[in-house]
């Protein structure tokens, strides 16, 4: 009885040095790879920082929004323009003049 309550032990307290070997492990591996996209790090000057908090990620973000505006921007301009050519073409159509279609 005495030997299955030391083997007990001994079985347990390998399992508690397997699970620490197995964190420091997980920890220098982290360590090794402070800039893991996957994990929201980049190296920043030389630091592990969040992605969030990098000013150039913020700085990509608006440069994307700001594309995104002047896409939108052009769709209006392109649409405003078929507006117009259909207005001058209908007014031909119609027999105007064409100096009253000028400016």
């Amino acid at each position: 009885m005495h030997e299955e309550i030391a083997r007990a032990e001994i079985e347990a307290s390998l399992a508690e040095a397997e699970q620490a070997r197995a964190r420091e492990r997980l920890k220098s591996a982290r360590l090794a790879c402070p800039a893991c996209p996957e994990q929201g790090v980049i190296l920043l000057d030389g630091r592990p920082t969040r992605m969030t908090d990098n000013p150039v990620w913020h700085a990509a973000e608006r440069v994307e929004e700001a594309m995104r505006a002047v896409e939108r921007a052009r769709a209006e301009l392109a649409l405003s323009r078929r507006k117009l050519d259909d207005l001058e073409e209908d007014a031909r159509r119609s027999g105007a003049q064409p100096g009253w279609l000028r400016d």
